[in-house]
């Protein structure tokens, strides 16, 4: 396939994790960050995410530099979410507005500054010297996706109700939490960091 005409590209994913509507930019190009931000002025509830995926080499994403990836969730397997399939759909029509205003020439108004969520570190279930699971995501922590966890809260709880906290010095804020697309790479959710990242628009 010939990537020479292909600009600007959406990758759509759906996720079994509560991730709402997630952005996974690749790349901190201007453009791309101008558009998270004004998708999040015109959607506060859409999250950012700098995640370790998005900087693998052979996703779809990388075919071009401009374009994100859009995780919406948490919808299960084989299930059409009403409320989420439209929010998505308004969210794809806010990225084709953006980019006509953008192609025109228009004036487009956004956030100087918007939130981003770095990721930091993938975390393992808990197993047994013969790899075999131990503990299930702690229901403290189960669908609070982009929740702070701080030292000494709950992140598992083992099948005979011991609990397993999380020892890290500064809060962190999970993601992926669940996801049952990761079991196979051994992920029960990945902890991320916080940041503001200043919008610098492109002349």
């Amino acid at each position: 396939m010939s990537t020479d005409r292909i600009n600007f590209l959406l990758d759509l994913h759906t996720t079994t994790a509560n991730m709402g509507l997630t952005l996974l930019l690749d790349r901190d190009s201007p453009f791309n960050l101008g558009l998270a931000a004004y998708l999040i002025s015109r959607n506060p509830q859409v999250k950012v995410l700098q995640s370790e995926s998005s900087r693998e080499k052979n996703r779809l994403r990388n075919i071009c530099d401009l374009g994100l990836t859009l995780e919406v969730g948490a919808v299960a397997q084989g299930i059409l979410d009403a409320t989420l399939f439209h929010q998505t759909e308004n969210l794809v029509f806010d990225i084709l507005d953006y980019l006509e205003k953008y192609n025109q020439g228009e004036e487009i108004d956004r956030p100087e500054e918007i939130e981003i969520y770095s990721h930091w570190q993938t975390i393992n279930y808990p197993r047994n010297d013969r790899g075999e699971i131990i503990a299930m995501i702690h229901p403290h922590l189960h669908h609070r996706d982009y929740h702070s966890l701080k030292k000494g809260e709950p992140m598992f709880v083992k099948f005979d109700g011991t609990e397993i906290l999380y020892q890290g010095r500064s809060p962190v804020y999970p993601v992926f939490i669940n996801e049952s697309a990761y079991w196979e790479k051994n992920i029960a959710m990945s902890l991320t960091t916080k940041k503001k990242m200043r919008i610098v628009v492109e002349k």
